[in-house]
């Protein structure tokens, strides 16, 4: 496959993310540990919705993915100064978001991701390596 580089990429977010097993109270009494240590980069704290579930990643095309009533729990985001950054935390995902608000360039998929998995949060090790 080509190495496509744009000079101005037509990028406007990208998401990372992990879905773990359900840890109850993770996006609101528990998460205080993760505000201490994430409060420096990412100071603006609020609630949202839960998102619901993703389909197993061994779901085949064509399978049916039923989610019968609405979440009831909540969904935290912590969001950098300049709300560029965004951490999203629920009881069963990590999610972390960069977002062009303003004119500023797109800093490109490797600098996101250093950014955002520092600690081996997507994998073991601190280099960020995917979990297999």
């Amino acid at each position: 496959m080509a190495n496509v580089n744009f000079r101005d990429p037509p990028v406007v977010e990208v998401a990372l993310s992990v879905q773990f097993e359900a840890v109850p109270g993770l996006a609101s009494y528990r998460s205080g540990e993760l505000y201490g240590r994430w409060s420096g980069k990412y100071p603006v704290v609020s609630q949202q919705s839960e998102l619901p579930p993703l389909p197993p990643l061994d779901a085949e095309d064509g399978d049916l993915f039923l989610q019968v009533g609405g979440s009831s729990g909540s969904r935290l985001w912590f969001e950098a100064e300049d709300g560029g950054y965004l951490i999203q935390l629920q009881a069963d995902r990590l999610t972390v978001n960069w977002r062009r608000l303003t004119t500023q360039a797109y800093p490109r998929y490797p600098e996101v991701r250093s950014r955002s998995w520092p600690h081996g949060w997507f994998g073991r090790g601190t280099g960020g390596t995917p979990a297999r």
